[in-house]
């Protein structure tokens, strides 16, 4: 893998445009991912937390990756002559990053390569967003706010970055998903597929929890919720519904009844 990360490295600072894309790919999949992902099969299987070893030895790792992913920025930045800190916040991705020799010569680059540059720059702030994530999925640090918080983070410097990528709001909609009745979940996934380029996962996200929402509502006594008993997970679990049946214009019977009986219960909440 080392060997792996100074070709990549070289060919992503190098060709900026012919097979830049396909580099990114490869460096997170093949270095990156697909040991972390690894690791989480055989943690899942185990049914079990990793051993004090196994968890230092994984969180190395991954904060090798870290460090790795913004100094790439750092150069990318540098290379290309970006101006990007009134943007994006530098702070969080020039702590711990390695020191590099900045480029004293500037070059000027077309417009499709500064494009290049700031999309990868984009892709990066997703991948550390993705490992500060999976340090929380694999309770590999006793305190899991600080991970949390840089993972929101680095998913809000890339949707300030590109505004119009849907992946951003893809991903922070996973970092939530099952907290909150998974209300934070849906507003992520609804807002990138709203996006110009929405991300793939989107549809099938929200769609998974659309489909556990009705088969939740069908096993519950009632989808109404009676007048004066007020209960909040399925005043929560009725307003999911609306959104679902707005959001993909469906047809129900009773759908004014559900959206009576949703006014109500908000009012009760508040």
């Amino acid at each position: 893998r080392e060997k792996l990360v100074i070709l990549i490295e070289s060919i992503l600072l190098g060709d900026f445009e012919q097979i830049g894309k396909k580099t990114r790919e490869i460096l997170w999949r093949k270095v990156y991912y697909d040991p972390v992902a690894t690791s989480k099969k055989f943690w899942k299987k185990s049914n079990s937390d990793l051993c004090v070893e196994e968890a230092l030895l994984l969180n190395n790792f991954i904060k090798s990756a870290i460090r790795h992913y913004k100094t790439l920025i750092l150069k990318f930045e540098d290379l290309f002559n970006l101006d990007l800190r009134y943007i994006i916040d530098f702070s969080i991705i020039a702590n711990e990053a390695d020191a590099f020799e900045k480029r004293t010569e500037k070059e000027i680059y077309t417009k499709n390569e500064t494009n290049h540059a700031l999309e990868t720059i984009y892709c990066f702030l997703i991948c550390l967003g993705d490992l500060h994530r999976y340090c929380i999925e694999l309770k590999l640090a006793e305190n899991d706010i600080s991970n949390k918080w840089l993972a929101v983070s680095y998913y809000n410097e890339a949707f300030k970055l590109n505004p119009r990528n849907g992946v951003s709001h893809n991903q922070l909609g996973t970092l939530v998903a099952g907290e909150n009745f998974d209300i934070e979940a849906i507003f992520h996934y609804i807002y990138s597929l709203c996006s110009p380029i929405p991300a793939e996962l989107s549809e099938a996200n929200v769609s998974r929890i659309f489909q556990h929402n009705v088969e939740a509502l069908e096993q519950s006594s009632s989808t109404i919720v009676a007048l004066g008993e007020f209960n909040l997970k399925q005043f929560m679990q009725q307003v999911i519904l609306v959104i679902d049946i707005f959001f993909y214009d469906k047809e129900i019977s009773e759908f004014n009844t559900l959206c009576y009986s949703v006014l109500v219960n908000f009012k009760e909440y508040l």
